[in-house]
């Protein structure tokens, strides 16, 4: 009989008796948990190297499971027993409030509890590597927790920008696979459970990436539905989000011209990530959500969207031109059906093409909230391929640098630390509630202009406007204000730093008859945070 407390993970160790030359290609191992209430809920096992296979289930209520599992070898074969889930783990987060799921609003996430889980994720895409040591793997979590980051990305060992078995590419224990794609490394993925488990602790949830799409070729879809049967299998009891790829329609850097008839092979990519979704549904038991990281939209890279759980956008990396992409797709694709939580996965890398400091990273973050996306990923050019100042990264395959800091430097830079504070200071709210609010303010931005003032209003009338530099001056010469106030409530404002955190007091107000106030000026010309609230 196992014990654990609610949401901790549950491990049941069993022994194979077979001799197999590939244990993890020779035989399978599911287990099927049935309740007290006779709900039953079957999840794969995996491979840890020589003879040993084990289970991993995790539950948030309290409950008695027994469990029965299946497989071709005898050892592993009809083997039962109890798991009793009961009593609170307030350790962390994640014992305490549960793994991530989608709300019941479908707009945004929350923990099994019901409480709203904030996305403000980073892009650690190669941090699985031995180039990043793991005393650096832990200096990089401290500072993405003390700064707010709640999500990681991060890919399982397939990555991009590399050729299959480039050296940049080896993890702690080497590779997750050989060469020739016929056997896992099970000490590659008993390293990667040490970091992930790390993360995990810190309240960190990782969004494990697959592998990068182009390994449909490198590999073959058989070889990546393995792959994902075994991520699942380690990691679906912890809290994690599945990404079934990334780039999913983007063919291999230097074959795109290889590629005869490019519509057919989109069309034809994108059936195979509905079908590879299907495959990582079909051993979700523990319904942990799925997305696909795309090249533009989410959506776009299956021909099934009703297989994904949320969202994710890659906007473009061009600085400034990459604003106004970045809200014209998010507005198209909160209101496209299915209804899911939309977030903006990949966009203008603080540093990349140097450019994209943190004046873009503000505005991105601040302009998305406002305007009703589910979450922010944050990128760092240097940090998401893991560059160093003694061993640089080197070129991509397409013969060029992307450059950057190193990823010590990468992490410091001013950006991660300013969307970190607009998150501190969104917490404070029901940030969840937001709806974004056009017609709240005398200005505002729009297709034909996205360098303007955003506005949005949260559950409570409490009132949000995010205006860059360039429109300050609306407020001096034109009266810039807030619309549709409700004149018999008294306000009180302040003015927060975008930049600094700092909050300026404006006091207590009241609109006029018809419901406007007029912003005052603040003093000095930069981007600021408007927020006004009924008085207590």
């Amino acid at each position: 009989m196992t014990h654990v407390k609610r949401n901790a993970v549950a491990t049941i160790s069993l022994t194979a008796t077979g001799r197999y030359a590939n244990p993890f290609r020779a035989t399978e191992l599911t287990a099927t948990f049935t309740s007290s209430q006779g709900r039953a809920i079957t999840v794969p096992g995996f491979w840890d190297g020589g003879d040993s296979w084990r289970v991993r289930f995790a539950w948030p209520e309290d409950e008695v499971f027994t469990y029965a599992t299946s497989s071709s070898d005898p050892g592993l074969n009809a083997q039962s027993g109890t798991v009793t889930v009961q009593g609170a783990n307030h350790q962390t987060v994640f014992t305490r409030e549960g793994p991530v799921t989608i709300a019941r609003d479908q707009r945004h996430f929350a923990h099994k509890s019901g409480a709203p889980f904030a996305w403000l994720g980073d892009t650690w895409w190669m941090g699985l590597t031995r180039r990043l040591p793991l005393d650096g793997f832990r200096q990089l979590i401290q500072d993405r927790v003390a700064k707010g980051f709640t999500v990681i990305q991060i890919i399982a060992g397939l990555y991009p920008d590399m050729d299959w078995y480039d050296e940049r590419g080896e993890g702690d224990a080497g590779y997750p696979w050989d060469r020739e794609f016929n056997a896992i490394n099970p000490a590659y993925f008993q390293q990667m459970d040490r970091r992930l488990s790390l993360l995990v602790e810190a309240g960190l949830m990782p969004c494990v990436v697959g592998f990068w799409g182009y390994f449909m070729d490198f590999a073959g879809a058989e070889v990546l539905r393995l792959h994902w049967r075994n991520l699942i299998a380690r990691y679906g009891a912890w809290p994690v989000a599945w990404c079934v790829a990334g780039e999913g329609l983007m063919p291999y850097y230097v074959n795109r011209d290889e590629i005869e008839d490019m519509d057919a092979w989109l069309r034809t990519r994108a059936a195979a990530w509905s079908d590879m979704a299907r495959w990582l549904r079909r051993y979700n038991g523990l319904e942990r959500p799925i997305t696909i990281h795309p090249t533009q939209f989410g959506r776009q890279q299956v021909d099934d969207p009703t297989t994904l759980d949320f969202e994710m956008l890659q906007t473009g990396h061009g600085g400034f031109p990459a604003l106004t992409s970045t809200i014209d797709m998010l507005e198209a694709s909160i209101p496209a059906a299915p209804t899911m939580p939309v977030i903006i996965s990949e966009v203008n890398y603080e540093g990349i093409l140097e450019s994209s400091g943190p004046e873009i990273q503000r505005f991105l973050y601040w302009s998305s909230f406002l305007s009703g996306s589910s979450g922010f990923t944050y990128g760092a050019n240097g940090l998401w391929q893991v560059n160093g100042d003694e061993i640089p990264y080197g070129t991509s395959p397409h013969g060029m640098a992307w450059g950057g800091p190193s990823w010590q430097d990468a992490s410091q830079l001013g950006g991660s630390r300013q969307i970190g504070l607009a998150k501190q200071l969104l917490d404070a709210y029901p940030w969840w509630t937001v709806r974004p609010t056009p017609r709240n303010t005398t200005h505002h931005a729009s297709s034909a202009d996205r360098i303007g003032p955003y506005a949005a209003v949260l559950d409570g009338d409490i009132r949000i406007v995010f205006i860059p530099a360039p429109s300050i001056f609306l407020i001096r010469n034109e009266g810039f204000g807030l619309l549709n106030l409700n004149p018999e409530t008294q306000y009180d404002a302040y003015y927060f730093n975008p930049k600094s955190g700092e909050r300026t007091e404006l006091g207590l107000f009241r609109s006029d008859a018809d419901g406007g106030y007029v912003l005052p000026t603040p003093y000095f010309i930069q981007d600021w945070v408007f927020v006004a609230q009924p008085a207590q």
